[in-house]
């Protein structure tokens, strides 16, 4: 019996301490369907778009660019930290012309800078990637592949939908 519970209480430590982390990302429920996980931050981020800028923003009074993304995750369950930097070391690193939908780019003002902001990839295709951000003009689609200003500063993306 007391080899018994000490598997027991062994497995409820490992259970438990695979859930903690403070950079980790929280999956409160087991979606099987990628694929619609996918359209549905697609579609989310696209109904926001023309929401105002908002420093520190988390709801649709005006979003900043990580505030946004958080609010966007919370629909399909699941929790992102607060911040563009925290945010870009969760999930797995993707290659730029393999980006997806519902992918998270990060981006950065100069090589040894820290992460700066963080958008949605809406579309990856001949045209370029898109993506959903907030910026000082709010809630906007861009081209990040034709733009001189985030094209520069673009430094990677991160899947952590797959996760």
């Amino acid at each position: 019996m007391r080899n018994l519970n000490l598997q027991y209480s062994l497995l409820f430590l490992l259970l438990v301490g695979c859930s903690f982390g403070s950079s980790k990302m929280i999956r409160s429920g087991v979606r099987t369907d990628l694929s619609n996980d996918r359209k549905e931050v697609v579609s989310g981020v696209q109904q926001l778009l023309g929401i105002p800028y908002r420093y520190g923003g988390k709801d649709k009074r005006g979003f900043d660019c990580s505030g946004l993304t958080q609010y966007i995750f919370k629909t399909i369950e699941i929790d992102l930290p607060s911040t563009a930097e925290t945010q870009s070391r969760l999930g797995k690193e993707i290659n730029l012309t393999k980006v997806s939908p519902g992918d998270l780019l990060y981006f950065k003002r100069s090589k040894l800078g820290r992460v700066f902001h963080v958008s949605i990839v809406v579309s990856n295709d001949s045209e370029g990637i898109k993506v959903v951000h907030s910026t000082s003009t709010g809630v906007t689609m861009d081209n990040i592949s034709k733009s001189k200003y985030w094209s520069s500063k673009v430094i990677g993306a991160r899947d952590v939908l797959s996760n």
